[in-house]
Formats: C-alpha cells, sequence, structure tokens
C-alpha cells in the first residue's frame, strides 16, 4: 500500500495493517521489555513464527503451544517450555503494560498507566467514545490531549484493532490498576523527572510508584519540572535542575515520600 504522511507528522509511514512488516513490527513491540517482557521473543522468533503461519496478532502469540514451538530453528525442548513459561507470565502483565504494547500512536509508558487508571479495563479503553476520555470538569483527563484522544479513537475505529483488544481481554488475568492516591498526595499532578542509578529501585518502578500517585515523569529537566530524583551518577539533569532553583532529592528521601502515602 501507498506510505502516507499523517496529520501533524512528518514522517511517512504503511498504514496498511495487513503489510508484513507492520504486523511484524507490531509484534515485536508487544513482545518487548516495554511490552508485554516476554522474555526470549524476540525478532527473528516472531520471524519465524509469522513465516510458518503459526501468528498473525498479539493474541495469537498466547496460544502457542510447545509442540508447535520445539521445530523451530534453535529452539529445543527446553527452549519451548520456557517460551511458554515466558508467555504464561505475560498473561498476569497489569494493564497499563497491556495499552502500551498495543503500539497506540502518541500513547507512551506514562500515557498508558493514566489511562489504565482512568478506565480501569482494556474493553473499556476500546469502547470509549470521546466524552469518556474527559473529568468532571469537561476536560480530558490529565496529560492526555485532544491529539492523543483523536490517535485512540482511530485505533480502536479499526475493526481488527477492536479485535484485538477483546481476544486480549479474553486471554489476559490482567491486573486491575490500583486507584491513585487522592489529590493530597505529595506527587499529584507534579511533573518528575528521574535521574541516575537508584540503589532500590529500577527506573520502570520508580516510574510506577510516582504515577500511581497521581505524578507525571519526564525525560528532560524543564522549568516545568517540579521535582528531580537523583541518584547514583546523575549527570547533567542535576545541574540543570539546581540552576533552575528545581527541588532536588535523593532515594531515601523519595521512599519516604511514596510510602507517607500507602
Amino acid at each position: 500500500a501507498p506510505v502516507k504522511r499523517l496529520a501533524g507528522e512528518t514522517a511517512l509511514k504503511c498504514v496498511n495493517l495487513d503489510c508484513p512488516a507492520v504486523r511484524r513490527g507490531a509484534l515485536i513491540h508487544f513482545a518487548s521489555k516495554a511490552g508485554l517482557d516476554i522474555d526470549g521473543l524476540g525478532p527473528k522468533l516472531i520471524a519465524q513464527l509469522l513465516a510458518r503461519g503459526l501468528i498473525e496478532t498479539p493474541p495469537d502469540l498466547l496460544t502457542l503451544t510447545e509442540d508447535q514451538l520445539v521445530p523451530l530453528e534453535r529452539m529445543a525442548q527446553k527452549s519451548a517450555a520456557n517460551m511458554i513459561n515466558a508467555l504464561d507470565r505475560a498473561r498476569k502483565a497489569p494493564l497499563a503494560k497491556v495499552i502500551y504494547a498495543l503500539g497506540i500512536a502518541l500513547v507512551g509508558q506514562t500515557n498508558a498507566a493514566i489511562l489504565a487508571d482512568h478506565f480501569g479495563t482494556l474493553t473499556a479503553l476500546a469502547e470509549a467514545e470521546h466524552d469518556d476520555f474527559l473529568g468532571q470538569d469537561g476536560k480530558p483527563v490529565k496529560f492526555i490531549g485532544d491529539k492523543t484522544i483523536d490517535s485512540i479513537l482511530n485505533f480502536f475505529s479499526v475493526d481488527q484493532n477492536k479485535k484485538v483488544a477483546r481476544r486480549l481481554a479474553d486471554m489476559l488475568d490482567i491486573k486491575t490498576p490500583r486507584r491513585p492516591h487522592p489529590a493530597e498526595s505529595p506527587l499529584a499532578g507534579k511533573t518528575v523527572v528521574l535521574t541516575g542509578t537508584l540503589a532500590g529501585l529500577t527506573r520502570d518502578q520508580a516510574r510506577d510508584l510516582i504515577e500511581r500517585r497521581g505524578g507525571r515523569v519526564t525525560g528532560s529537566v524543564s522549568p516545568n519540572t517540579d521535582l528531580v530524583v537523583a541518584g547514583e551518577n546523575p549527570g547533567s539533569k542535576l545541574d540543570k535542575a539546581r540552576r533552575l532553583g528545581i527541588r532536588v532529592i535523593d532515594e531515601r528521601t523519595f521512599e519516604g515520600l511514596v510510602q507517607t502515602d500507602d
């Protein structure tokens, strides 16, 4: 199919959902660490599965059996069993990871977590209309702008995408997200930057703690940043935060801050 430049974007994209490259890219993203984190399911294995007609869409991955996997290149009985175990673990992924794994344009990890908290289920998101993204004040829920809403609605306006979401909702044991803490939380509405290495938390764990308390994590320091959490070897982000007069806390202070909400 011809490539197209979508409104407001500079990149040319293939919009044919049946394109082999698009299908392969969607599956690779779905299985990635930031997606459902399916250990061992990389691009080469996905290419084999596609070539043999064993999968087409993400839900197909969850129907694979050891007998189907064993004949594949570099896939013995033990490797096949490990892959089935990895797929079983993926069935219990948090809702935010499932939403991100779908690969909806403009829906990154932060927005996926917000959508998970707002809708509560994958089915509710897939069936949502524009007004469902609005809060009681009639404005879009925090950090979800009109372009993102339009992108989500366009994604689920495609029957194939909606069918994928429905199948995943039926097949996955999706963890119900814990609702954000009340507005009184010290992190509610705050924009936070993480820099350096945290000893007791991974970056994803720290992000999750912040987002579940109503905060937002961004990758760069700006005048709009409210707080910087600095671990070991923080680098230039710490220097910029100090120049801008932004509050900086260490890991111990951060842990105390989030524990006060529990």
